[in-house]
């Protein structure tokens, strides 16, 4: 947004160059600097649009502050947000959706009663939840054992909302995709495709790189996310001059080639998720983490497997709610 004018100029060449294509434009923003220009626009386009916001006033601006005045962004972020939703409604009501990354060093619940207590959100607007990440640092960041308590409370009063067991809007909708995570690694992977099995399989925590997703740094360097380093040379697929690699590309793709002797009688590999990011060590695919990795995926997988079964076992029907969105 420190460019408005350059963002229009790509959307422009964009829909110029594939004229008559269905393109859809998503951006991701801390919030500070949507004027009503930049708003008009960004409707105007139909931006899917992603605002960072990590909770309530003293937390977010004990984490985003602006480097000039060092003051928080909160009172800014929220009253641009107004302004959307005043001036563009169905704009908002849409396109506009919100991505906190929690202080796992607070309860889960100061997140929930916030988004509950804030009339500006609705459930129209659904957040994303997300965790620092110990991916590619020295300094691990950790979960005390208040937040996980509490967010697991938070997460079964929302599994028995689905049954009709407690008040919807009641619960935090920051846990909804833990809820679509069920749906997409039991419902859709296991009773729908029950019967297409393949006789040879892929495991499937790698993406094909450059195809599901592809990310340019400012030197024209390619990755095939923006989770990665964009100091590791393995996972840099190639450049704007020389164009993505294929041997670099198949070689993120088997990261399992180094670990395939373990992978191949794991009970989790069909909804294994580790990928390029958890495997690189900034030398290479490394089993060494990718193994590290293994432990909280596995118990993540189980987990996901024994509240699928529970809600299965009480009646819960997965078709339904999902024609209905619920």
């Amino acid at each position: 947004m420190l460019n408005l004018a350059l963002i229009k100029h790509c959307v422009n060449y964009i829909e110029t160059r594939y004229f008559g294509r269905n393109i859809e434009f998503t951006m991701t923003t801390n919030g500070t600097l949507l004027d009503e220009d930049a708003i008009a626009f960004l409707a105007e386009k139909k931006v899917d649009l992603l605002i960072s916001l990590d909770g309530p006033k003293e937390i977010h601006d004990t984490r985003r502050r602006f480097a000039g005045n060092n003051g928080g962004s909160y009172s800014v972020i929220m009253a641009n947000v107004a302004k959307i939703k005043e001036l563009y409604p169905e704009y908002y009501k849409d396109s506009v959706h919100f991505n906190a990354v929690s202080d796992t060093t607070q309860t889960f619940s100061c997140f929930s009663d916030f988004i509950l207590g804030e009339e500006i959100f609705n459930d129209e607007n659904k957040f994303m939840l997300n965790y620092i990440s110990n991916q590619y640092t020295e300094q691990k960041s950790s979960m005390s054992e208040d937040f996980i308590i509490d967010r697991e409370y938070e997460y079964f009063k929302s599994l028995l909302s689905r049954l009709g067991e407690f008040p919807r809007d009641k619960t935090s909708y920051l846990l909804d995709s833990q809820f679509t995570l069920i749906h997409l690694q039991c419902y859709k992977s296991i009773e729908l495709d029950q019967e297409h099995i393949p006789r040879k399989f892929h495991h499937s925590g790698p993406c094909i790189p450059g195809v599901s997703r592809l990310f340019a740094d400012i030197n024209g360097r390619f990755f095939p996310c923006e989770r990665v380093s964009e100091l590791s040379e393995t996972v840099m697929l190639g450049d704007v001059i020389s164009g993505i690699s294929l041997e670099k590309t198949t070689r993120i793709l088997n990261l399992e080639t180094s670990t395939h002797s373990k992978c191949k009688d794991c009970w989790a590999y069909r909804q294994c998720t580790i990928c390029i990011a958890r495997a690189d060590d900034m030398l290479g695919v490394s089993a060494p983490e990718t193994y590290r990795a293994c432990p909280s995926v596995c118990e993540s997988i189980d987990a996901t497997f024994k509240d699928y079964c529970v809600l299965k076992e009480l009646g819960y029907t997965f078709d339904e709610a999902m024609e209905m969105g619920s």
